[in-house]
């Protein structure tokens, strides 16, 4: 393997965030969206993650059927 010397490292070396599935981030206190099908039940884990990285945002997910999740944001 090849050294290299003065090669200057990016200016910013954290991962780049991939787009969510799920709007979460455009959402304002009220709004809330549908989700159906399989994907309905990946949306509880999304919510909390959003939620941890993001103190001072409330959401509440809940069943409406067997496929389909209804997200409210309410902080």
């Amino acid at each position: 393997m090849k050294i290299e010397k003065n090669i200057p490292p990016p200016r910013d070396l954290r991962p780049k965030a991939k787009a969510s599935k799920w709007p979460f981030q455009d959402m304002e206190v009220g709004d809330s969206f549908l989700v159906e099908g399989l994907e309905a039940n990946k949306v509880f884990a999304a919510k909390q993650s959003y939620m941890t990285t993001h103190p001072g945002t409330r959401f509440i997910c809940r069943s409406i059927s067997d496929t389909e999740v209804r997200c409210w944001r309410i902080q």
